[in-house]
């Protein structure tokens, strides 16, 4: 109930109960396509200034160690979900320090 798995083509998309959609090794088109998913689901949408995006390099592409260490290059989906929740809490804080920061 609190995680839900959104598959968009073969890329794992992960919807949280609190608000957040982490898209694993989404390009920008299917990230928007899990968004757009997801929007008539929607009780309360943010408004846009309110919402938070964040993106995490999980391959080294000049050599130098990973933001993010992980197990190997293809996680196992429990992995994945971790650092998914993970990040959808930072992106969710930050969501709400905007807001704050605006009242």
């Amino acid at each position: 109930k609190e995680t839900r798995l959104l598959k968009i083509g073969h890329k794992d998309c992960f919807v949280f109960a609190f608000g957040c959609l982490v898209c694993w090794g989404c390009t920008v088109d299917e990230a928007r396509a899990a968004r757009e998913a997801l929007a008539p689901f929607l009780k309360k949408p943010l408004a846009l200034q309110d919402i938070d995006e964040d993106h995490v390099d999980i391959e080294s592409r000049d050599g130098r160690g990973l933001e993010v260490p992980l197990s190997c290059r293809d996680p196992p989906v429990f992995e994945r979900v971790a650092l998914a929740y993970a990040l959808a809490q930072s992106v969710r804080l930050g969501s709400l320090e905007l807001r704050i920061d605006r009242s």
